[in-house]
C-alpha cells in the first residue's frame, strides 16, 4: 500500500498513533501501559517488524506509557522527545503533584533513555534544536512538528514564576501536522488553547494552527485527532471554528463526553463531520487523491479493565 495510513488505537485518555506507509511504520505516543496488547495487536497485524522512528509528543504517562516496551520489542531507528526535568506543577491525572510523582516520573523517564541507548535508537531532543517549528520525513511524507520549545524548562528558568513548580506538561505538547495529496491533517496529542494572561503560554494551539495555514494557503484541516482527548477546555468554539474539519478523532469513549461541549460545538460548525470516539473502534485513514475512513470494531481493553 503506497498510500499514507494513519492508525488510531482504541484507547480512552490515551494515544497511540500509527503511521503507515509502503511497508514502513512510525509512532505518534504509545498509549498507556496497560494498552500493550492493543498497541502489539496493531502493529503486528500491520507486519510492523521495526519502526523508522517514534514522536513522544510529550511526557504522560498516557503518552509514554509503553515507549520502552516497545523499542525493546520492535526498536526504532531515532526517537524525538524533549527533556523531562520534573518541574511540572500537575500530574498527568490533573493533581497537584510532589515529590513521589516526580521521582516515579524521572525513573521512567531513565527507563525510556536506557531502553533507547541499549535498543541502538538515537535519542533526538526536540527542545535542543532552538527552533519551535521543524519537519521530519517519513517515507516520502512531511510531518510538520511545533511546539519544540520546553515551555516548563523555560518558565522554570527565565518566566514569570522562575523557580516554581507550577505548569503542567501540556504546555510542552507538540503538535503534528501533515500536508499529503492536498489534504490538511492535525494530530494535536495534548496541546493547550489556553488563554492565559501568562502571554508565553497564550493560545499555544491558535499559533502552530495559523503557521501551518500560512504555510499551505489553506483555511482548515480535514482530519483533526483532538486535543486532550476531546475536552472542551482544549477544545473551544473558537479553536473548533478554525480547524473546521471533516474527521474528527477523539482518543475517549462518548460516553464520557457529554460533560463536554467539544461534540456539540464541533457539529454547530459542521454539522456533517464525522465525529469518531475511540472506545470501541480503531480508525485508519488512507490519504490518496481523497480521504477515506475505515474502522475495527474491538472491545475495549479500558472497559475490559473495568477502568469506568
Amino acid at each position: 500500500m503506497k498510500q499514507l495510513q494513519i492508525h488510531f488505537l482504541n484507547t480512552i485518555w490515551s494515544d497511540a498513533i500509527l503511521l503507515e506507509k509502503d511497508n514502513h511504520f512510525c509512532l505518534i505516543d504509545t498509549a498507556s501501559a496497560f494498552y500493550y496488547p492493543d498497541l502489539k495487536g496493531l502493529l503486528d497485524r500491520r507486519g510492523c517488524k521495526h519502526l523508522d522512528f517514534i514522536i513522544l509528543t510529550h511526557f504522560h504517562s498516557d503518552h509514554y506509557g509503553n515507549l520502552a516496551r516497545v523499542l525493546g520489542e520492535y526498536g526504532a531507528d531515532k526517537l524525538y522527545l524533549k527533556h523531562y526535568d520534573a518541574i511540572d506543577g500537575a500530574s498527568s491525572s490533573g493533581t497537584k503533584s510532589d515529590e513521589e510523582y516526580w521521582e516515579g516520573e524521572l525513573s521512567h523517564y531513565n527507563e525510556i533513555l536506557a531502553s533507547a541507548k541499549n535498543n541502538n535508537c538515537e535519542l533526538i531532543f526536540v527542545d535542543d534544536l532552538g527552533v519551535d517549528s521543524s519537519t521530519l520525513v517519513f517515507n516520502g511524507v512531511t510531518l510538520e512538528l511545533e511546539g519544540l520549545i520546553n515551555m516548563l524548562r523555560y518558565m522554570y528558568n527565565e518566566g514569570e514564576f522562575k523557580g516554581q513548580k507550577r505548569f503542567s506538561e501540556n504546555f510542552n505538547s507538540m503538535a503534528i501536522f501533515i500536508y499529503h495529496k492536498h489534504h490538511g491533517v492535525l494530530l494535536a496529542a495534548d496541546i493547550t488553547t489556553s488563554v492565559t494572561e501568562i502571554k508565553e503560554l497564550h493560545g499555544l494551539g491558535y499559533i502552530y494552527v495559523n503557521r501551518f495555514y500560512k504555510r499551505h494557503s489553506l483555511n482548515k484541516v480535514e482530519l483533526y485527532k483532538s486535543a486532550h482527548h476531546g475536552g472542551s477546555g482544549t477544545n473551544p468554539y473558537e479553536f473548533l471554528k478554525l480547524l473546521s474539519p471533516d474527521y474528527l478523532v477523539i482518543t475517549n469513549t462518548a460516553r464520557w463526553l457529554d460533560n463536554y461541549t467539544t461534540i456539540p460545538d464541533m457539529l454547530k460548525i459542521n454539522p456533517n463531520c464525522q465525529i469518531l470516539p475511540t472506545d470501541y473502534f480503531e480508525y485508519t485513514f488512507r490519504i490518496g487523491k481523497e480521504i477515506r475512513c475505515y474502522k475495527r470494531k474491538h472491545k475495549s481493553l479500558f472497559l475490559k479493565l473495568k477502568k469506568n
